[in-house]
């Protein structure tokens, strides 16, 4: 919207202090271009997504200027028509980008791939009991399952990327989701499940490291509920990538979410 109107785009002087399910606020560590909200600023106006309607609401569009935002806007028709520029501001700082890509290229000759696809897996608190319909998701017991709403995602992504890529490919896992940021018990989980893969796991403990690698693969897997990885992805600057990603992102909930994914992900029926 502002770039739409040549508004200014004003934040929260405490928005780095600002904390949601026990994670912080990480926008500050982007050369996203904003400026503090001061005293002297009126909010004239409020905007509130409403949840219980579809996905995108384009009278959210037509905002004036002043207003504050509230909500999620989980829709990437609120902003697609400016992917360049966003993709510009939301580079990480600190050359953690360049890094990344050195990285990643190291990997790819350390394994002779032509392709490095992560696989992003929210454990945390998708496994703890804090979302106790959720404790399954990966299979009963703390153990992977094939047949779990994850194993049969996970399956039909290998089986495309097998008639794609042959052997030629290798996976690299990443995995997170606890409040506390102690994610050493997940990657363990990952390192026990997925043997049968070779995995390779990101252990950086770090969650922009982890954003910044996941972002230069050459393909990505998103999982279900997580909108990380859902960034990472649209993120990623490479043309040629496959970005596959659940069709019910939401599965345990009945939500209308025609809009979340961009036209390029790869949809994969439930």
């Amino acid at each position: 919207i502002c770039e739409r109107y040549t508004f200014k785009l004003k934040l929260p002087s405490n928005i780095k202090y600002n904390i949601a399910n026990g994670q912080q606020c990480l926008l500050l560590n982007f050369k996203l271009q904003f400026e503090y909200l001061n005293d002297g600023d009126c909010i004239e106006h409020k905007v509130e997504e409403n949840n219980n309607e579809e996905c995108f609401q384009p009278a959210l569009l037509n905002a004036k200027d002043n207003t504050d935002f509230f909500g999620l806007f989980q829709s990437f028709r609120y902003f697609h028509d400016y992917k360049s520029k966003i993709c510009e501001e939301f580079i990480l700082k600190d050359e953690l980008e360049e890094a990344a890509i050195i990285k990643i290229k190291q990997l790819k000759q350390q394994l002779n791939v032509d392709k490095l696809v992560s696989v992003h897996l929210r454990r945390g608190d998708f496994t703890n009991g804090m979302i106790p319909e959720l404790m399954n998701y990966y299979g009963e017991n703390n153990k992977l399952d094939f047949k779990s709403p994850f194993g049969k995602y996970f399956s039909q992504v290998k089986e495309q990327l097998d008639s794609a890529y042959g052997k030629h490919y290798a996976f690299l896992f990443f995995t997170g989701g606890s409040p506390n940021n102690d994610n050493a018990t997940d990657i363990q989980w990952v390192r026990e499940n997925f043997k049968d893969f070779n995995p390779l796991i990101s252990s950086n403990l770090n969650c922009l490291h982890d954003f910044c690698l996941m972002k230069h693969c050459d393909d990505n897997i998103i999982t279900h509920g997580t909108t990380f990885s859902w960034w990472a992805s649209y993120l990623n600057p490479n043309q040629a990538k496959k970005v596959f990603a659940p069709e019910n992102f939401y599965f345990n909930r009945n939500l209308n979410r025609a809009d979340f994914y961009p036209p390029e992900f790869i949809q994969i029926a439930k």
